[in-house]
């Protein structure tokens, strides 16, 4: 990495060493940073499509639709044949139509992206598109397709095992079949994943309440001092 920004010293148009450096920080885990060294490329080199798509899919996992909307519509103009640019364009019009309701639209476009995951599946690759997995699941959802949804979130997380969105909705879905045994390993498992998470420490305790382990409450909450407390969920 520092030889990258000694890189920049000396030439600071140098497109590759910029986008790997932009790479990295994004692998890193640091969006931000890594969303100003793309910005800066586009600002260098507007028709670089590959930084088009990572805005654009950095846009739709932040909910920046407009942004989105524009480097999304960028990407499809630079080359709409791409499958990464296509996939894009299905996040966006799928967006749309259940923005404004349409669901006849939006259950056409979510096909859309099935078939379109199918693809790449066929195709050997082995990272899903985000975008894609989402939308496949949020139809399946809201067309109470819950089996469907459980395979489909866990053939999601076969591709992408450390992504909280679809950890929560495993959890969501075994909740709504009432399978409370499967919850519990399923909290349990994301506990250890995001051993930081508030949200999913919290959940973990209300479960254990729930199955009238108090025992097994009070050691979560050990875990999870603050805000969590045992008198906050009524633990007596």
């Amino acid at each position: 990495m520092l030889e990258f920004r000694n890189v920049f010293d000396y030439d600071g148009f140098h497109l590759q060493a910029r986008q790997t450096y932009a790479d990295l920080l994004l692998k890193q885990g640091d969006v931000q940073q890594a969303y100003g060294q793309y910005l800066r490329l586009i600002e260098q080199y507007p028709n670089t499509l590959v930084v088009r798509q990572q805005l654009a899919e950095i846009d739709i996992a932040r909910g920046d639709w407009d942004q989105a909307e524009r480097n999304g519509q960028a990407a499809m103009a630079l080359d709409p044949d791409d499958p990464r640019s296509q996939a894009i364009d299905i996040a966006l019009r799928y967006r749309k139509a259940v923005t404004e309701s349409d669901a006849t639209t939006a259950g056409t476009v979510a096909q859309e992206a099935r078939t379109a995951l199918a693809d790449q599946r066929a195709s050997g690759v082995t990272t899903d598109s985000a975008g894609l997995v989402r939308i496949d699941l949020d139809d399946l959802m809201k067309r109470g397709q819950t089996e469907g949804a459980l395979a489909a979130v866990d053939r999601a997380l076969a591709s992408d095992s450390k992504a909280l969105d679809l950890h929560m909705i495993k959890a969501q879905l075994l909740t709504q079949g009432n399978d409370m045994s499967a919850v519990g390993t399923q909290l349990e498992l994301m506990a250890k994943l995001f051993p930081d998470n508030q949200d999913v420490g919290q959940n973990l305790i209300r479960w254990y309440v729930s199955q009238n382990d108090t025992a097994g409450a009070r050691l979560i909450c050990a875990r999870w001092p603050d805000p969590l407390s045992a008198k906050t969920l009524m633990i007596t």
